[in-house]
């Protein structure tokens, strides 16, 4: 389905090669998506080391930012080749995303994941992360039931803060879409 997409959005080609890289590790073919895909995403990133929808543009997606760390972190994992140059460049733009102060709900799925994603990689920011959630305790009583509560959960176990990702994992809800 996803390999005959008709748009190359940055969403959709890293989409287009996921399953071949996480389901098929190191294989000879799964190595040269990896490699074409780590082409397409250079042209896309910025000298701030955020990426672009589209590769010809200029406007730098939050979201989409994001999505490729989580790709990048999961290739790492496998034992992919991911360019340090690429991936130092975009754990940075994470770093400055998480650093901005929080001012709307709406952003606060893609900070709680880019918190979790920089933990996962080793960047502490516990203070960031405190902020998020002094934003979101203040703003949303429900945001524990959501993903932003799963995201900051894990966070904070990989933080080794066990009683806090426990405190708020429990709240956590899956919603029944039957």
């Amino acid at each position: 389905f996803l390999k005959g997409f008709p748009h190359g959005c940055t969403e959709q080609i890293i989409s287009q090669a996921y399953p071949d890289i996480i389901l098929k590790p190191n294989t000879k073919q799964s190595k040269e998506i990896f490699q074409n895909l780590i082409s397409q995403l250079r042209v896309r990133q910025k000298f701030s080391g955020g990426f672009t929808v589209w590769e010809d543009s200029d406007y730098i997606s939050d979201t989409i930012s994001i999505y490729v760390l989580q790709f990048l972190t999961d290739a790492k994992e496998l034992g992919y080749p991911v360019p340090s140059d690429l991936f130092d460049k975009t754990i940075s733009w994470a770093t400055g995303f998480v650093s901005k102060k929080v001012d709307s709900l709406a952003s606060a799925q893609s900070l709680a994941q880019a918190h979790y994603l920089l933990a996962k990689n080793g960047r502490v920011m516990t203070r960031e992360l405190a902020n998020l959630v002094e934003f979101l305790d203040k703003r949303d009583p429900y945001w524990q039931e959501r993903v932003e509560g799963a995201y900051v959960a894990a966070t904070y176990a990989l933080l080794q803060n066990t009683e806090k990702a426990q405190e708020i994992i429990k709240k956590y809800k899956v919603f029944d879409t039957h």
